[in-house]
């Protein structure tokens, strides 16, 4: 059963966060350091900072492959309009511990457009 509450990635409401500004699709993005990672295999609690680390170099990752287009709520609005079938499918960051000074952390399911029943991601995000 598939838990939508459940994520890696945690951030406390109660507490102030910090980011930094990074390059996504060439377009300045904010990336939030979290208050906890939480592998995703074996549920142990990680390096909150090793994770963070790990969150900016996928971004830059993303960035150096060219991956993706960031876009905004109207031009999604827009494209479903345009393509009817079209749904976006959500993302999540996912966390797994490598070694006592990197944890790493990828995107599940980027978001991508899917239409006429397809899930295949098109080029980018």
């Amino acid at each position: 059963m598939f838990d939508d509450e459940l994520n890696s990635i945690k951030f406390m409401p109660e507490r102030d966060h910090t980011c930094v500004k990074v390059k996504l699709g060439g377009t300045n993005v904010l990336v939030w350091k979290p208050d906890e990672v939480i592998d995703d295999s074996s549920l142990m609690q990680l390096n909150a900072d090793l994770g963070f680390e790990g969150m900016k170099e996928e971004i830059a990752n993303l960035e150096k492959c060219g991956a993706g287009k960031v876009i905004g709520q109207s031009e999604v609005d827009a494209l479903k309009k345009k393509n009817p079938s079209m749904r976006v499918i959500p993302s999540r960051w996912v966390s797994a511990y490598k070694s006592e000074t990197r944890v790493r952390v990828s995107y599940s399911s980027i978001q991508v457009f899917a239409c006429h029943g397809s899930t295949t991601a098109p080029e980018g995000l």
